[in-house]
């Protein structure tokens, strides 16, 4: 009998209590309400680096294109022309200066309404919050205008 008792005493103290268990669940719901924005932030800065490095992949590939043809692709064929592919996050508007010597460029993350800018004639690359709404719409997300 007294063993049945001792080996029932070591049976309850081999697990865990429901407050145990209940400070455990609290203090990983205090981490994850800790973790998540930190996270969504660092999603929207890498998203705001891919869109970044698309301006510039595309100002290079411009660049390219210059290069070899002596002047910069119209506004309406500028994407197959200049072979510059773009992700579906990201929204760009290309502009070819009236004299067909420089142009502006602009890509938009439609996610973060970031805006990224490279002026070729200043040679300037900017990114600011974007303050025209018309480019940074889904529906021109992955493509040129």
């Amino acid at each position: 009998m007294l063993t049945r008792i001792n080996a029932a005493r070591e049976d309850r103290e081999a697990g865990f209590t429901l407050i145990e268990l209940l400070v455990v669940v609290a203090i990983i719901a205090i981490l994850a309400v800790i973790a998540i924005p930190v996270f969504g932030a660092l999603r929207d800065n890498a998203a705001n680096s891919a869109a970044e490095a698309e301006v510039k992949n595309a100002a290079t590939a411009l660049e390219v294109y210059y290069t070899q043809n002596s002047s910069y692709p119209a506004a309406a064929t500028v994407g197959a022309d200049a072979g510059i592919t773009i992700s579906e996050n990201v929204a760009m508007d290309y502009t070819l200066a009236g004299d067909g010597a420089s142009y502006t460029l602009a890509g938009c993350n439609v996610d973060t309404q970031q805006k990224f800018t490279w002026d070729s004639a200043t040679g300037s690359f900017t990114g600011d919050p974007v303050e025209d709404a018309t480019l940074c719409v889904a529906a021109n997300a992955g493509a040129i205008s």
